[in-house]
């Protein structure tokens, strides 16, 4: 089946479900393709029907303005930024709400009491969250229809790709000082990260744990300090390593022919990187906007970000991702990988996520649900950069995995 079929077979499964149901599709098999479809045919039958568009992002809301106007769309449907929805009372026929994960937040989700509706159409790349809030998300629009990167990449929907996990050795004295004091003020919390969370930034809650453990506040106060202070040290000291700014730069040595981005924890980062463009939100639209057409006419390059490209940029032609910061996310994850796997002939996409060893790094990469990645260390990047073969085996990632070369 080619890409238009399966394309067709999702519309049928949502007209199935009643009109009402979610459409889960990795970046690169048409989500939005698929959408304007539905509209185009809703429209055809419906001359007069209201559609609303959703999105998260100014950014998104300028593309799917120009992909309806590309359609001959406009008139019949309105795009609006999430934030104004909810700020408002609103009524359509048929409600498109675009990476519909971002729909399950405290505040996003007001958007089921702010919109009328009879039809709705959800889209994402992968629902999933690990605050589980995606269930809320589920009964007012089901999955009807699901499509994973393996799956797209195994019929030819999206281009073939090598994962790679670089495991970097450092040392890890200054990590396992904060990491001590952490594990002893966590222990104060009974491990319970909601509770230590909690009385870092709440007196009554201090309050009530020092009344359980029957000590003074200020013990409470300092224990919920030390956890704090920790918990940043140890992410400030994986996200920030220079061993990574370090290998970033190898990596984008040795591939020069290639249209390259990086993802970096901030922009601070990203601009220490020193090679390419640099695209973030401190920047104007307009600016951001020049960067990535300069970026999609090179036919070599280097785009760096943290989190500006993780979702609504249409970028073209890139084939290497180096991903310096790694976090619970799946749903980050699978729009990173995203960025680089979209169908281009020829194209064969690398992507090198660099993993402190023997951190908390390891637990997050698990959670981000990686698995079938090549696990590699920086002698055999080094060969892989040079074009050498190596002995590689694929690794599936679980929650307790401690892991060093």
């Amino acid at each position: 089946m080619d890409r238009t079929a399966r394309q067709k077979l999702g519309i049928k499964r949502w007209i199935e479900s009643g009109g009402c149901g979610s459409l889960v599709y990795c970046t690169g098999f048409g989500k939005t393709r698929v959408a304007l479809t539905i509209i185009n045919a809703f429209t055809s039958k419906n001359p007069k029907a209201q559609i609303l568009v959703v999105v998260p992002t100014q950014v998104l809301k300028d593309q799917w303005i120009e992909q309806l106007d590309s359609w001959g769309l406009s008139f019949t449907t309105r795009v609006e930024v999430i934030n104004t929805v909810i700020k408002n009372d609103w009524s359509c026929d048929l409600l498109i709400i675009d990476e519909f994960h971002r729909a399950a937040s405290e505040t996003y989700i007001k958007i089921f009491q702010q919109v009328e509706y009879k039809f709705i159409l959800c889209l994402t790349g992968t629902l999933e969250r690990l605050d589980m809030r995606h269930l809320l998300l589920e009964k007012y629009a089901p999955v009807c229809d699901m499509i994973t990167i393996e799956e797209a990449e195994q019929e030819g929907w999206v281009a073939p790709h090598k994962e790679y996990v670089v495991m970097l050795n450092v040392d890890l004295t200054e990590y396992e000082v904060a990491n001590a004091r952490f594990n002893k003020a966590f222990s104060f919390f009974n491990f319970d990260f909601n509770r230590a969370m909690s009385a870092a930034t709440d007196w009554k809650v201090r309050n009530q744990i020092a009344k359980e453990l029957n000590v003074e506040p200020k013990v409470v106060t300092a224990m919920a300090m030390e956890f704090s202070r920790n918990l940043r040290k140890r992410k400030d000291f994986i996200a920030n390593h220079p061993k990574k700014l370090e290998v970033a730069r190898k990596i984008i040595e040795a591939r020069k022919d290639r249209k390259i981005i990086t993802f970096s924890s901030t922009i601070a980062q990203s601009e220490a990187i020193g090679i390419g463009y640099v695209l973030h939100s401190k920047k104007s639209k307009k600016q951001n906007q020049e960067v990535i057409e300069k970026f999609n006419a090179d036919t070599s390059a280097v785009l760096n970000t943290s989190k500006s490209a993780d979702e609504g940029v249409d970028l073209v032609g890139v084939n290497t991702e180096i991903i310096l910061n790694t976090d619970s996310s799946k749903i980050r994850k699978t729009q990173r990988l995203g960025r680089s796997i979209r169908a281009e002939e020829g194209k064969i996409a690398e992507i090198f996520t660099l993993v402190i060893a023997g951190t908390q790094e390891i637990k997050w990469l698990a959670n981000s649900k990686t698995s079938k990645v090549i696990t590699i260390n920086e002698e055999q990047l080094d060969k892989i950069l040079a074009g050498e073969s190596i002995e590689t085996r694929e690794r599936n990632y679980t929650e307790n995995v401690e892991f060093r070369f």
